[in-house]
């Protein structure tokens, strides 16, 4: 049984691992002896060395002899027949004896302690400190005696090998949460370094609270407590190890909202991811996968395989959501997986088929015995597929280099171009971020360059000023990628597995970036961000669309109205082959374009793919909103909004509204909007612009949207006594498209008059005080912090207040009251 969860698994070379030819590597699920022969010559090239905790030692603190030695002479037999191996501590056969130790088990918030089958370990190794420390001890023993020579070991540790708390049905409970031990909860020490005690002792999942607070503390603490614990796996085993580690990632995982739904329930279990077991287990994997900071840890997932039908483009397949999290990363980390087991010939199909869209490495098929049964799959099945990738280098393997085009293939120094262009390292394209089929590479180019016809040394004599283009200078760049491996002929249009050909012109010596992408079929997509690209339309008022280049940017984008030139509800485009259509299809297919009005046409250079999106095509309905006043339309000409004070603001509520010309939505989420002002003083003519931010509270693809600060702008507060004008503007942009409204350039202006009124004192007051009344307020300013009393003019106290800056106090009748300011006093009068 022990086998059941362990696996041969694969990895291409990352730091120090070093796969000999850096290809696709196979495996399968319990591996056994007899088949190891077998299972090499169908090309499966690693097994798995899988122990158990509770076998390593015959009692606690002594180890097992004769299993080691067994264990030894397994691995070894593994070296001889030319595989390379994966380490699997086998924590989920936890020992007996450690059950002896106080709180060593998982414990629900029903008082169970958990106790499950083989492989499903209880061992609280999230908030029982001395748990992990047995856990590292037996690492440490491991390595002591098995060395560490293994390629990968794999991570998670807990229930079957995997990351998440146990399952939260148990002992005819549902919707168990596993944090209710006396160390979790507080009631004694013991938690692990940077766990902390659970912030809301003896809060039980479905208690209900204000703003559902309660359930967010603790889940939050829930699964940070385990994150905690998947960090400290990592950071642990790296003290013994050098190479690569999996970790193992089960199950579906949260997705965006599921968490917050379970939330706003707190907690009580009848949300469908609930239900579903995701939460209760702590399955926030992509919190985990983007905070890891060790470059070779892999990101593995175990159910390769889930059902097409319960996957959708914005609740993607477990493996797709995996690699998605692993490439956000900074590191780019390597995924690899397995699947689920059980499965025939269309889920290895579908295993393979996913293997290649979401970039691993290979795949381990769940199980050996499977193969052996003489029911489909069958080990020819797997051959066959595994022979499709055998010979093929991972895409990170395989160096890419731009290859220059109708340049000299002399044996000389050139900026672009020659004989050694093959092999010159400023070519050679490097992955982004770590990426196995997204590259780049920067180089610095002049203006001109000497094409195969030049007789002169490059650089020897620059091209005189208007000097006709003579002597082999050019200034028309042509270029490829293609793979260093299998470059063609130099100077030809013999580009192997190159697409298409980019050009470009430079105005000026400047530093540009090639970037390309390798397709599933291997074949490579290329482009230049010194590169325009040419959109050409059909059926469209507009034929054409020149995107200008962007060198130094990620993306490059133009504006564009699509409207059709006749009856015709479909538009299509076409560009160069080297950029992917929003269908995902290469740009030189027709994609059909329903979509009507502005446009932004974007490509992005590292995807080298290009996407229409609408835009707003007008603004409208300017308001202004001062104090209490309902907003209004802005108007045109300068108006007087009038007299403002301390007690009496001038606050202000901005909105735009944004509209399409069509029945055709813009997606609100790529939009922003804002208020640009000034403030500008009687007798300046100019002011500093401040910007104010203005959200909205629509979302995702409207016709219509406001844009409206919530939180008023309080214009007048520091503004000393005056006259004022208050000039602005509206301004939103999308997706680097800016539309303004500002009244045909002359802005919107509006004066007004800041007067803070005057007050009555007896004394003089202190320097930097200053006390007036306003509209039966008594009002007070004056440096730093200070103890503000309020009496009555028979001594009996108003107020008593601990004030920082100003004092605001409004009284009910005429009269004179003092007014104490730090131990001073003064006299007010309030008519």
């Amino acid at each position: 049984m022990k086998n059941l969860f362990t696996a041969i698994c694969f990895l291409c070379l990352l730091g120090n691992v070093s796969f000999a030819s850096e290809k696709y590597a196979f495996g399968v699920l319990q591996n056994t002896p007899a088949h190891l022969s077998s299972n090499y010559n169908a090309g499966m090239r690693m097994a798995i060395l899988a122990l158990g905790w509770d076998s390593f030692y015959s009692s606690e603190g002594v180890k097992n002899t004769t299993y080691i030695n067994t264990q030894k002479a397994l691995l070894q037999s593994y070296r001889d027949l030319g595989y390379q191996v994966m380490l699997d501590f086998g924590t989920q056969y936890a020992p007996g004896w450690i059950y002896n130790y106080p709180n060593s088990r998982w414990k629900n918030q029903y008082g169970d302690e958990y106790s499950g089958g083989i492989g499903e370990t209880a061992v609280n190794v999230v908030f029982n400190d001395l748990m992990r420390q047995k856990q590292e001890q037996y690492v440490h023993d491991v390595f002591d005696e098995l060395g560490k020579d293994f390629e990968i070991v794999r991570l998670g540790f807990m229930r079957y090998g995997e990351l998440g708390f146990i399952e939260p049905n148990f002992k005819s409970k549902t919707n168990c949460y596993w944090a209710f031990d006396a160390i979790a909860q507080g009631q004694v020490a013991g938690l692990p370094e940077g766990v902390s005690v659970c912030p809301l002792p003896g809060w039980t999942p479905g208690t209900a609270s204000v703003n559902n607070a309660d359930a967010r503390q603790f889940i939050e603490w829930y699964i940070n407590s385990l994150k905690n614990y998947h960090d400290w796996q990592i950071t642990m085993v790296r003290k013994y190890f050098d190479n690569e580690m999996a970790m193992l990632y089960p199950s579906w995982g949260l997705r965006d909202g599921q968490l917050e739904a379970a939330i706003k329930v707190n907690l009580n279990g009848t949300t469908d991811t609930e239900k579903n077991m995701e939460v209760q287990r702590a399955h926030d994997f992509r919190r985990f996968i983007e905070g890891i900071t060790d470059p070779k840890v892999i990101v593995y997932g175990t159910w390769i395989d889930s059902n097409p039908e319960w996957s959708s483009a914005s609740n993607p397949c477990p493996i797709e959501f995996l690699a998605t999290a692993a490439k956000n990363n900074p590191l780019k980390l390597k995924v690899m997986g397995e699947n689920t087991g059980g499965g025939g010939i269309a889920e290895m199909e579908l295993t393979f088929k996913r293997m290649a869209d979401n970039g691993l490495a290979g795949i381990m098929w769940a199980f050996e015995n499977d193969l052996y049964d003489s029911t489909s799959p069958t080990l020819t099945n797997y051959t066959r597929l595994i022979a499709q990738y055998l010979e093929k280098p991972l895409p990170a393997a395989r160096p890419l280099i731009v290859k220059p085009l109708y340049v000299t293939d002399k044996n000389t120094e050139t900026d672009w171009g020659g004989l050694n262009a093959p092999n010159e390292e400023h070519y050679v394209m490097t992955p982004i971020g770590g990426t196995d089929n997204s590259f780049k590479c920067t180089i610095p180019l002049k203006k001109f360059f000497k094409s195969n016809k030049w007789d002169v040394k490059w650089g020897d004599t620059p091209k005189p000023e208007g000097e006709t283009q003579n002597e082999g200078w050019s200034s028309a760049y042509q270029f490829a990628v293609v793979y260093q491996d299998n470059y063609g002929t130099n100077r030809t249009d013999n580009n192997p597995n190159a697409i298409e050909r980019g050009s470009f012109s430079l105005d000026s010596d400047t530093t540009v970036t090639f970037y390309a992408v390798i397709q599933a079929d291997e074949r490579i997509r290329a482009f230049c961000d010194a590169q325009p690209a040419t959109f050409g339309f059909q059926e469209a008022a507009t034929s054409s669309l020149i995107v200008p280049p962007a060198i130094g940017q990620a993306q490059s984008r133009a504006a564009v109205v699509i409207e059709t030139n006749g009856t015709n509800k479909k538009i299509e485009s076409m560009t160069t082959a080297n950029l992917l259509n929003p269908d995902g299809k290469n740009g030189n297919s027709k994609q059909a374009i329903y979509s009507r009005g502005k446009h932004i046409l974007v490509i992005d250079f590292q995807m080298l793919a290009y996407s229409f999106n609408k835009a707003i095509d007008q603004l409208k309905n300017p308001k202004i909103q001062i104090n209490p006043q309902p907003a209004v339309i802005v108007p045109e000409t300068t108006t007087n909004a009038g007299i403002f004070s301390l007690v009496n603001p001038l606050l202000l509520i901005a909105s735009i509204d944004g509209v399409s010309a069509t029945t055709s939505p813009f997606n609100v989420t790529k939009i922003t909007a804002a208020l640009y002002y000034k403030i500008i003083a009687e007798g300046e003519t100019d002011a500093t612009e401040m910007k104010l931010p203005l959200p909205t509270l629509f979302e995702g693809d409207q016709i219509e949207a406001t844009w409206k600060n919530a939180e008023a702008l309080n214009v007048s507060e520091t503004l000393p006594d005056g006259n004022y004008t208050l000039k602005f503007r509206y301004e939103t942009v999308c997706l680097g498209d800016t539309l303004v409204l500002d009244n045909d350039g002359n802005g919107y202006e509006i004066i007004f008059t800041v007067d803070r009124g005057g007050g009555t004192g007896i004394v003089p007051f202190q320097t930097g005080t200053r006390i007036w009344v306003e509209n039966g307020v008594i009002c007070a300013t004056f440096a730093g912090q200070s103890q503000v009393k309020l009496y009555s003019i028979t001594g009996q106290l108003i107020d008593n207040v601990l004030a920082d800056g100003n004092y605001l106090h409004h009284v009910s009748g005429h009269g004179v009251y003092l007014l104490s300011i730090e131990g001073k006093t003064y006299k007010v009068v309030v008519k």
